[in-house]
């Protein structure tokens, strides 16, 4: 059995300079619910582009990417073992000033 990998992102839209964004968020085993330590997680653009930034997930399946551009993006998580799952855009932006 094959198992499938599931990816709980937390879009941290958190401001690195004025137009850059932050992407965080935790990898997660789809059956179990428990973290998944080194995935490779993918910030690909959704209209088809260059891959913007990549890392990979610490012991506790948490992964961070910063100076990401604003924009759509697909998720991709990928590990030896595991299906990939279908990964829908994910709008980042960087946070409104509040007054």
């Amino acid at each position: 059995m094959t198992a499938v990998l599931a990816a709980a992102l937390f879009l941290a839209q958190q401001a690195v300079t004025p137009e850059k964004c932050a992407i965080s968020g935790t990898v997660v085993d789809f059956v179990t619910g428990m973290p998944l330590g080194k995935v490779s997680v993918i910030a690909e653009h959704a209209g088809g582009q260059a891959t913007d930034a990549s890392t990979i997930t610490d012991a506790k399946g948490n992964f961070l990417m910063v100076d990401v551009e604003p924009g759509q993006y697909r998720l991709p998580a990928r590990r030896n073992g595991y299906l990939a799952p279908i990964t829908a855009p994910n709008d980042v932006r960087a946070p409104e000033a509040h007054s």
